[in-house]
């Protein structure tokens, strides 16, 4: 819009033209302006008011035209024909030749040996026969003069070490979680999901913080931002487990000695508490889902040395317990039970157990006994520490595994005496182990120092095949996934480090498992003949003691015998000669002699 204080507008006036002109009729506007505003911007600005509007033109609209639209598509590609050919297909036949015995002539068969021998007796005295026989024994004699001057069977790479046929291991970290907030509780367990692979859960439990309510936490290694679900209890849980036909289902045991149970599907706080008053005395320090019908049914074991087994249909108080007291005679006594500090059981023995105590002592039980000695099967010094851990192999089922103090053992149900194979002393003390779920040579061994040592037993016994820097702090809990790509690994700061795993050390090799059982064989009949030898030599020296005490008693006898005879001598001496005396004395009075 112009600004029409400052500027003058005339328009001229219309003329009436013919219809020549009225073709080329222009318009103009003249504008005026004052002489002040002249080099002076102007200003626009938009009005509602229209000052100026131009009409359409009649005259100019009758010589425009719509144009007609066409469609064209152009396609911008070299232009390609397809043809098909059929060739002509070969024909083929299959054809073979029988040949018996060399390139005999037609007048001769060989199967007539006199006629072949009579031939062959020809030709050996031809020429070409001659001379091609003696071209032959000139290669020949070179080739045994070349063997005669080198000696084929020497070794010359004596004094160079064979080198090690290692293979390359290896391990990356994914992720790490951690707990929220300022306090930083210790990872005692850690539980993957049954039906879910990417999802655990992990439990956190300080014993100084007895009566504060706690957390369990459920994360998706996919999302390791933020925990999936927290489960709230009114005390630390050391302890929780899966269901493993329900994986909606989890329980745990407190520290108050309680059990408590969560359904996700419900809500993330305790639904389930056993009564306190028919609940352990202790900490509860492991916890184990029990192979059952229902697959309602677990057991727990805690310090005070109690095995209790829960229903969580009916979880005010346990369906059963025992006392792990070591004494065989008068069993059943809380008072002389022991610490238990590990538990396992195998879903395809589902009435056989094991619970491992802090005294060192191993302990198999049978679910199906009524008294405490049908109870408690076996009791096995294994370490002279406590027992951190013990799995049961999921390959080979006879075989379990029991980590404690400095060493980690293999044992076997044939010898439950000894060990059969045992991994070196450490320096430093073992905190917790578990089997690999995919290859059944390989085990994790968890370390006071924070790292982690993978054992190849087959490959080597001597030394871990691979070694993992995880914390600065003690590894206090270990987990394999299922598939054996990852491992999870809690430590005492309260960070769940998870790894992954190599794949030389998650596929097992052709024949891993012939040579696995082959090897636990051999170590297990090796155990027995040096168990039948000890006890061989045991009862030769049993032998040689009774010979020796049996030698001792006659030896006695007869130097008491001697002693006997000597003494009965000498009474005899001496009665002889007092009765020489006195008929020497006789003699003497009847003589009148003096004596």
């Amino acid at each position: 819009m112009l600004d029409l204080e400052n500027t003058l507008m005339r328009l001229p006036e219309p003329k009436d033209t013919g219809a020549k002109d009225e073709k080329r009729s222009v318009s103009f506007v003249t504008v005026y302006r004052r002489k002040k505003y002249l080099n002076r911007p102007c200003y626009f600005e938009d009005e509602d008011a229209v000052q100026i509007s131009f009409g359409p033109s009649r005259s100019l609209a009758r010589h425009c035209y719509l144009p007609d639209t066409v469609e064209r598509g152009i396609q911008n590609i070299p232009h390609s024909a397809e043809d098909e050919a059929n060739t002509e297909a070969l024909q083929f036949a299959s054809e073979g030749v029988l040949h018996a015995e060399g390139g005999w002539p037609k007048d001769i068969s060989y199967q007539n040996s006199e006629q072949t021998s009579r031939y062959k007796r020809k030709i050996e005295k031809t020429e070409e026969y001659i001379s091609q026989m003696s071209n032959l024994t000139q290669t020949m004699m070179h080739m045994i003069k070349q063997n005669n001057a080198v000696n084929i069977y020497q070794n010359y790479f004596e004094e160079i070490e064979p080198l090690e046929l290692t293979e390359n291991y290896s391990s990356r970290t994914i992720t790490v979680f951690h707990e929220h907030g300022d306090i930083h509780r210790p990872v005692t367990n850690i539980a993957w999901n049954f039906e879910v692979n990417t999802q655990f859960a992990a439990a956190f439990s300080d014993k100084f913080q007895f009566n504060k309510p706690a957390a369990t936490y459920i994360w998706d290694i996919d999302n390791p931002n933020v925990p999936l679900l927290t489960l709230t209890s009114s005390h630390p849980a050391p302890c929780v487990e899966y269901n493993p036909k329900d994986s909606h289902i989890l329980a745990s045991g407190m520290n108050s000695g309680q059990v408590v149970v969560w359904d996700c599907r419900i809500s993330s706080n305790e639904q389930l508490v056993s009564n306190h008053e028919f609940s352990h005395r202790d900490q509860i320090n492991c916890l184990v889902w029990f192979q059952s019908k229902t697959n309602s049914e677990f057991f727990t074991g805690s310090t005070e040395g109690q095995l209790c087994w829960w229903d969580i249909r009916k979880i005010d108080k346990p369906t059963d317990r025992i006392f792990l007291d070591p004494m065989k005679s008068d069993p059943g006594k809380l008072s002389r039970a022991f610490a238990i500090s590990a538990i396992d059981s195998d879903p395809s023995i589902a009435t056989k157990y094991m619970a491992g105590t802090e005294q060192g002592v191993l302990f198999t039980c049978n679910r199906k006994g009524k008294t405490p000695n049908e109870k408690i099967t076996s009791r096995v010094k294994c370490h002279y520490g406590a027992i951190c851990s013990v799995m049961r192999s999921p390959h080979f089922i006879k075989n379990y595994m029991t980590v404690g103090d400095w060493q980690a053992k293999i044992w076997t149900e044939d010898n439950k005496d000894t060990s059969i194979v045992w991994t070196k002393e450490y320096f430093s003390q073992l905190t917790c182990g578990v089997w690999s779920e995919t290859r059944c040579a390989v085990f994790f061994v968890g370390r006071i120092d924070g790292m982690v040592d993978v054992w190849d037993i087959v490959q080597d016994l001597n030394k871990p095949v691979y070694s993992i820097k995880i914390s600065d702090y003690p590894v206090l809990s270990l987990k394999h996934h299922k598939e054996g790509k990852y491992i999870i690994v809690g430590t005492s700061d309260g960070h769940v480090h998870l790894q992954e795993l190599s794949d030389n050390l998650v596929h097992t090799y052709s024949n891993e498992r012939q040579l696995m059982a082959s090897m636990l064989e051999r170590e297990t009949k090796r155990e027995r003949f040096l168990e039948i030898r000890i006890r061989e030599v045991k009862l030769r020296e049993k032998e040689l003691r009774r010979e020796k005490e049996l030698a001792r008693a006659q030896y006695e006898e007869d130097k008491a015998t001697e002693k006997d005879n000597v003494e009965i001598a000498e009474k005899a001496f001496m009665t002889v000669i007092e009765a020489e005396i006195k008929r020497r004395e006789g003699i003497y009075q009847r003589l009148n002699i003096p004596f």
